[in-house]
């Protein structure tokens, strides 16, 4: 999960802490890297190389609906 505080958006915060990510597993020999991104986080994984595997419009936390979207990104 990716949260960066409102405050700090547009900034490339985001882009900096996913980038370390990749870079990390990478190293580490991972392949893939798998996400549920909120629509607004959605667009920062697309940009980074992730892509839709399955739309999630009914998932529900602590009964309440909260749609995301499920990502991959193949390193």
């Amino acid at each position: 999960m990716l949260f960066v505080d409102p405050r700090a958006g547009g900034r490339g915060v985001a882009r900096a802490l996913l980038t370390a990510v990749q870079a990390d597993a990478r190293a580490r020999g991972i392949v893939e890297l798998r996400t549920l991104a909120s629509r607004s986080a959605r667009p920062v994984f697309e940009r980074l190389g992730f892509t839709v595997v399955a739309e999630r419009p009914d998932n529900t936390v602590r009964g309440v609906v909260v749609p995301n979207t499920e990502m991959r990104c193949r390193l």
